[in-house]
């Protein structure tokens, strides 16, 4: 079972420089950047698409994922 699963992201809102602020499914989560898989680029505001996040931060926040 994998740390990180796929987590479809509406919009990034906002950044600080610990989290982002992202609306999924249409309800907004701040996420610790140590909870978000790190591909070599940085999170901007704006951004929509697909992340990965850790399993026991979608659990904690209640986020759907894919389960693949």
């Amino acid at each position: 079972m994998s740390r990180y699963v796929e987590v479809d992201v509406e919009e990034c809102l906002r950044t600080s420089d610990k989290a982002a602020l992202l609306v999924i499914e249409s309800e907004e989560h701040w996420v610790p950047f140590s909870q978000i898989e790190d591909n070599g680029e940085s999170l901007k505001e704006g951004y929509c698409g697909q992340l990965y996040l850790t399993r026991w931060i979608c659990d904690q926040k209640d986020i759907e994922y894919s389960d693949d």
